[in-house]
């Protein structure tokens, strides 16, 4: 049985189908224009849509009769996987199942202890008389809290091209999770790609190390669970799971060292897979509080100018950032403000460790006050003394961000 795990949808190992030549490895993906597989993916989604308020169980079973016997068959049973996992299963059951579970067992002991019976059916019937209850009400209830007799309540919207989409990701995945060497090449990247990809590489927890970064083309690497980290499923499925994002961006390739069945191979991907990534995509979006501090700023300074950020920044130990704001003076001289904000403490301390020995980091941290007055970071802060800070309450004025550039930047 597919028991459901939050938010994943992966598939198990005997779904993943994939061939291994002359040390290279690809994952065998469907065409999204197959009228076989599409057939098979529109079945498979009737078949969920028609049997809401059925029970894990049930649905099981009821698929069983339905299962193709043809070269589709490992294809269906990975949509299955998938489904099962996109589908939200709930209890149906009363409240305090556990105790009146324990009481019924305990009045059934109780029933057999004080009375032989000649068979399991005559039991049944005294039981249920006992009870006020037909029997076969009392044993569909007895377990109603189980995993498998949730109840399917709701399928997402997906059509069958969506299926087979989501289907060739998880096989990539499937190979991202047994990866190590991970290494992502973006061309002609615009910078809201890579602001978009570099933010879900810090959601996903993951500490890419960059090669190069030369006009539009970004390269960085990624280390696997199998080179550095002792936890190797956890992070394989970071990068597992960052993957569907990579496919938002236009021009990618990935290349990655997987172990699987004890083989080591090369894998080898890029946009040309052409499949398409069940997460949108978010436009460059700049907030209406800092296209006016741009322009309030820009009207009053004569020697410097700023604008939105505008490029990654490395910053050293594998770390980078997007900065919010470039400014920039007559002499081209850039300096990069970063913003952190109260919700922002982990953040904050990740940054002042990396530059804080640093001379020449043309980085300030824009602090909120509320995160300057909370008590476990105010020694970090304090003892950094080599770090441009700059304090603010909601968000910078252009008259406060002006003063402190003229002071702070020679």
């Amino acid at each position: 049985m597919y028991m459901k795990d939050e938010g994943s949808t992966m598939l198990t190992k005997d779904l993943l189908s994939f061939k291994i030549q002359k040390k290279n490895i690809s994952a065998n993906l469907i065409e999204a224009t197959d009228q076989d597989v599409l057939e098979v993916a529109n079945k498979i989604i009737s078949f969920f849509k028609n049997n809401l308020n059925h029970s894990y169980e049930s649905l099981e079973k009821r698929l069983a009769d339905h299962q193709p016997i043809s070269k589709n068959s490992q294809i269906y049973f990975g949509f299955k996987k998938i489904l099962f996992d996109l589908c939200t299963f709930e209890e149906v059951c009363e409240e305090n199942t556990y105790e009146k579970r324990c009481k019924l067992i305990k009045n059934a002991q109780f029933l057999r202890q004080e009375k032989h019976f000649e068979n399991m059916r005559a039991f049944q019937e005294s039981f249920a008389r006992q009870e006020n209850k037909q029997f076969s009400s009392i044993a569909e209830t007895l377990y109603s809290d189980l995993p498998e007799r949730k109840t399917l309540t709701k399928l997402p919207i997906i059509s069958a091209q969506d299926l087979i989409h989501r289907y060739n990701c998880a096989q990539i995945q499937g190979l991202l999770l047994r990866s190590s060497d991970v290494k992502i090449e973006l061309k002609h990247s615009s910078i809201s790609e890579k602001r978009y990809l570099f933010k879900q590489l810090k959601f996903h927890r993951l500490l890419p190390e960059v090669h190069k970064d030369i006009d539009k083309q970004l390269i960085f690497s990624i280390n696997g669970p199998l080179s550095l980290f002792s936890q190797q499923q956890t992070y394989g499925l970071r990068i597992a799971n960052f993957f569907p994002h990579l496919l938002n961006t236009k021009h990618w390739e990935l290349s990655a060292q997987v172990n699987i069945k004890n083989k080591d191979a090369k894998l080898f991907i890029s946009d040309q897979c052409k499949i398409e990534s069940h997460y949108k995509s978010t436009q460059p979006y700049i907030p209406k509080e800092f296209s006016e501090l741009i322009s309030n700023f820009n009207k009053k300074s004569s020697t410097w100018k700023v604008s939105s950020g505008q490029n990654f920044l490395h910053i050293g130990r594998q770390s980078y950032c997007f900065a919010d704001f470039l400014f920039t003076n007559k002499t081209n001289k850039d300096i990069h403000l970063e913003m952190f904000h109260r919700w922002h403490s982990s953040q904050l301390v990740d940054r002042i460790k990396t530059i804080k020995d640093r001379d020449d980091c043309p980085l300030i941290l824009g602090i909120c006050k509320q995160l300057k007055n909370k008590k476990e970071l105010q020694p970090l802060i304090n003892d950094s003394v080599k770090v441009k800070k700059f304090y603010y309450n909601d968000f910078p004025t252009s008259s406060s961000l002006l003063r402190f550039i003229n002071e702070t930047i020679k």
